[in-house]
């Protein structure tokens, strides 16, 4: 499950993968869904909270910006 989030993060910032750092516990949601909190370090844009979401079964189904970059 990380390395699918780690995957879409990457890509998702266009950063390297040790820029990334996962929350240690993965959370579980009321509707069976679960979360992964996790920050990405932009360099000079400062750092980037992000959320993978991922269904009931484990498939990674969709990956949140939590912080503004102030549009």
């Amino acid at each position: 499950m990380r390395d699918a989030c780690t995957k879409h993060v990457v890509e998702m910032y266009a950063v390297l993968a040790t820029a990334i750092k996962h929350s240690d516990v993965i959370q579980n949601d009321s509707d069976g869904k679960e979360i992964l909190n996790g920050v990405v370090d932009k360099g000079p844009e400062g750092q980037k909270k992000y959320r993978c979401i991922y269904t009931a079964s484990h498939t990674l189904a969709d990956v949140m910006a939590m912080t503004s970059d102030g549009e």
